[in-house]
């Protein structure tokens, strides 16, 4: 955890890796897309308490469409934006996140929820017999009401005695309708993951790593981070999640969308931020089953990073 006098636009690069934040480009647009991402120069910082819910996954849906395809994609279970690596260019390493979390309606006659985070891998696993998604973010299931957020994150491959639940910060408050961002970030060079859940709204950020081993909360070290690496997509998505094995119905936002406000993903080690629409195989994910569930509208391709995932039907 960083002292509380801890300020990333001044730290040591150093400093800012032994924190667990990503890499500081040195100047020019790329360093003002960075400073961007942490606007307070002095943050409330959040000591990680977590806990593991063994019923809730985070599950990688399979491919309907070709990923390069003009065709909008489609999933069981995620809704938002994906960027396909470029051919020819390195693994993304990084995905980041920042939205208004949603209060929601509960509409659906039984168990609902509604998760967004930030994450690197996952998609198309069936035609890919290794593969690993790690992310971070926020989820609103379960409790007693609509609006019982908790801050989250996972690690998954294809490994069942690897992949780890949904792992809470059970500390790191959200309320309907904060600015939260959440951080996926990989250093290629050291083989470690760091996630970042930042409240914008109340200044207070919890980040977990770098960490080059993913070890469960009694201990017990489950794999590297490198065998949950796949660096062929970034996303950052909206997902119903599952419990015990099950997708469950979609919770309904109250404004009828859950709003993105920025979408910044990279592929080096030198923390350079790109918005996703300058990814050759950046695309929109509709989430269906027999109906459409949620779908990207005002899906930005040039120029802007926010969008909505206007919510349809619960399942």
């Amino acid at each position: 955890m960083p002292p509380a006098d801890f300020d990333p636009h001044t730290a040591t690069d150093a400093q800012l890796r032994m924190y667990g934040f990503p890499p500081r480009p040195k100047s020019g647009p790329a360093r003002t897309r960075w400073d961007a991402l942490y606007p307070h120069h002095q943050i409330d910082f959040v000591l990680p308490e977590m806990c593991s819910d063994p019923h809730v996954t985070h599950r990688p849906p399979q491919r309907t469409k070709s990923a390069l395809a003009p065709d909008p994609l489609t999933s069981d279970n995620w809704s938002g934006g994906i960027a396909v690596n470029p051919p020819d260019e390195p693994p993304f390493t990084s995905a980041f996140v920042r939205w208004q979390e949603p209060s929601f309606n509960a509409v659906c006659p039984t168990a609902s929820g509604y998760s967004i985070w930030s994450g690197i891998g996952g998609w198309d696993t069936g035609d890919r017999p290794v593969w690993g998604l790690l992310q971070a973010g926020v989820d609103n299931i379960g409790g007693s009401g609509p609006n019982d957020a908790y801050a989250f994150w996972e690690a998954l491959n294809q490994n069942k005695d690897q992949t780890l639940p949904e792992q809470h910060i059970v500390n790191m408050k959200v309320s309907a309708l904060d600015q939260v961002q959440s951080m996926t970030y990989y250093n290629p060079v050291d083989k470690t993951v760091s996630f970042q859940i930042y409240n914008l709204t109340t200044n207070k950020l919890a980040t977990l790593g770098p960490w080059s081993t993913i070890v469960d909360p009694i201990g017990n070290v489950k794999g590297f981070a490198s065998d949950y690496y796949d660096g062929w997509t970034g996303e950052l998505i909206a997902e119903r999640p599952s419990v015990d094995d099950a997708y469950i119905n979609l919770r309904q936002p109250q404004t009828g969308y859950s709003q993105f406000l920025d979408a910044e993903l990279g592929y080096d080690s030198d923390g350079d931020p790109f918005p996703g629409y300058e990814y050759v195989g950046w695309q929109p994910i509709k989430m269906t089953s027999d109906k459409d569930l949620s779908v990207p509208t005002g899906f930005p391709t040039s120029g802007a990073t926010m969008w909505q995932n206007t919510w349809k039907a619960c399942s």
